[in-house]
């Protein structure tokens, strides 16, 4: 009695979950007509699951697919299902309600590799989607979803779009200015990922930015609107900029913020930063200078992983905090000026120096504290105030506008700098 009373149970929960999946999602075949790949779904409808690469310049999705004797409309177009290297135009029929991807519906762009892409279009007695200028937007063009990859030169969004969906822009190389209205509230996920032909960017005052979304991108500068007081988590990551101005105002650098942006040789920072975080620079390989402003408080863990090219960091007196291997890697640093008289924050820092691949460097501590700072650090513990200078205080007239300047790169300065370390008739010297 107990076994078929568990059997109705089972059966009666398997019911319960096949009418509990939604029926865009579940597939009972799947089919290939007319160089279309479908999903056969629960109540009858196709989705677009890819296309064949034959070399077409124009795709046409039917708006019904006989098969086996019965004639199926086509409702859905799975995200990323378009690829053809040739296609240039690409039309989807009225029967087509949204273009789906399970579990996430920020994502609604169809186009997954068409570089030669050109227009979308629509049919126009489609009731939920649209297209203008080739791009592809909801029927009340409030949300943009998809930007052609061939499209080039100046793109100016409609004033009606209030949402920029995941990856519209992705891939679009050949991109040089893109407006942004300000009506647009919402930019979900790497929604300009790839776009590397720009070179700035404005975002409207009311923008919410979702993570990475400019991934890829090869930006000098954006102008956030006021009061965006943060870059969010791989905003920059595998961007292809040399150089990069974080505008005033922001305060938090966040997670993989600008990693692995192989070709940033250097960054400004305002003063506005308090936060670095967690591998917010890691495999910036080029990196070779970098100033961390006097309010920064916290250096996340791995912040600055594998920066080959960094020699020399000054950590300034109000970091109290500082992660695990926040230099490991960087093989060519040579020396560390740490402001903070509270040396105990730094045992991580010492820890990495010492044992974590980049070798012993020389540390520079105040000379209060550098008796402390020798019983962490087995390696070359000096006075910042005795720098290499054979001095114990730092000349204040040394600017001569005729003495040559160095930095520790090497590179010529027109004036001695305000902080940090420098070079001056081959001795070094510190202003703090």
């Amino acid at each position: 009695m107990k076994l078929r009373t568990y059997t109705q149970i089972g059966r009666l929960f398997s019911i319960f979950l096949l009418l509990s999946i939604s029926s865009s999602s579940f597939a009972l075949d799947r089919i290939t007509i007319g160089g279309i790949t479908y999903s056969v779904l629960l109540d009858h409808t196709l989705r677009v699951e890819g296309v064949q690469e034959a070399g077409e310049r124009e795709i046409v999705i039917p708006d019904t697919v006989e098969y086996d004797g019965e004639k199926f409309p086509v409702k859905l177009i799975s995200f990323n299902s378009i690829r053809s290297k040739n296609l240039e135009r690409l039309v989807i029929p009225k029967t087509v309600t949204e273009i789906f991807r399970f579990g996430n519906h920020d994502y609604r762009n169809p186009i997954a590799s068409c570089p030669s892409l050109q227009i979308i279009e629509v049919d126009e007695d489609n009731e939920w989607l649209s297209a203008t200028d080739g791009v592809l937007f909801n029927k009340e063009k409030t949300e943009l979803y998809a930007v052609p990859e061939g499209k080039k030169g100046t793109y100016r969004i409609p004033g009606t779009v209030k949402e920029i969906y995941a990856e519209a822009f992705r891939f679009c190389h050949g991109l040089k200015e893109i407006d942004i209205p300000e009506s647009v509230i919402t930019i979900y996920d790497g929604a300009f990922m790839y776009c590397d032909g720009l070179r700035s960017i404005v975002i409207p005052s009311c923008s919410t930015l979702a993570d990475g979304v400019f991934i890829g991108t090869n930006l000098d500068s954006v102008v956030f609107p006021e009061g965006m007081d943060k870059i969010g988590y791989e905003w920059f990551s595998y961007s292809s900029m040399t150089r990069f101005i974080i505008p005033d105002g922001v305060k938090d650098i966040g997670y993989r913020a600008f990693s692995d942006c192989y070709n940033l040789e250097s960054i400004t920072l305002p003063n506005t930063i308090t936060t670095i975080g967690e591998n917010a620079f890691s495999g910036c390989t080029q990196l070779s200078s970098i100033t961390i402003g006097d309010n920064v408080t916290s250096i996340g863990s791995l912040a600055f992983f594998a920066c080959y090219h960094l020699t020399s960091v000054t950590i300034p007196k109000n970091v109290t905090y500082i992660g695990y291997d926040v230099f490991r890697y960087c093989v060519n640093l040579k020396s560390v000026i740490i402001e903070s008289m509270d040396i105990d924050a730094y045992k991580e820092l010492f820890d990495v120096l010492l044992y974590q691949g980049i070798g012993m460097i020389d540390v520079y501590v105040h000379k209060d504290i550098i008796e402390k700072a020798k019983s962490m650090y087995s390696g070359t513990i000096l006075s910042i105030e005795d720098y290499e200078t054979g001095i114990s205080h730092v000349p204040t007239a040394v600017r001569d506008s005729e003495e040559r300047l160095y930095d520790l790169q090497g590179r010529r300065l027109k004036a001695v700098p305000q902080r940090g370390m420098y070079i001056r008739n081959g001795r070094k010297y510190v202003v703090k």
